[in-house]
């Protein structure tokens, strides 16, 4: 009985030890758990800072592409407005496009009749060429 009393005590030291090797192992599991758990919640919370930040960036671009289309927007109006403003003094020249063509081939057959006669004629005539060349043109710019 002595043999097996040593060899119960041993085998319920050997237990012992067994059972504090298996708790031991389950906390520094659970340690490595908790150090996993801590780790991964401080990359999750570095990804999300980095996401929060770029969005913040394309937020601002956003902001700034936004007023930019506002301002062009505000240009073409503008622009709209000046050539409404334009086109309702022109209105004789837009209301009767066909009437505006004759005259202008008009005025370009009488600018060559023109051209052609009166250059030759005051051609060493010195000052008076230039007033007849300046009649000439302002001719020209009144028939259009």
């Amino acid at each position: 009985m002595a043999k097996a009393g040593i060899s119960l005590r041993s085998l319920n030291e050997t237990l012992n030890r067994v059972l504090n090797a298996v708790l031991f192992l389950k906390l520094l599991l659970l340690g490595f758990l908790r150090y996993h758990i801590v780790l991964s919640y401080y990359i999750v919370v570095l990804y999300l800072h980095r996401v929060e930040t770029k969005l913040q960036t394309l937020e601002a671009q956003f902001t700034d592409l936004d007023s930019s289309l506002q301002k062009l927007a505000q240009k073409f109006e503008l622009q709209a407005e000046m050539l409404e403003k334009e086109m309702s003094q022109n209105t004789p020249w837009t209301q009767a496009p066909e009437e505006s063509h004759t005259r202008r081939c008009l005025s370009v057959e009488h600018t060559e009749h023109v051209g052609t006669e009166s250059v030759p004629e005051v051609a060493f005539e010195g000052r008076g060429y230039t007033e007849k060349l300046t009649e000439w043109k302002v001719k020209v710019l009144m028939s259009y």
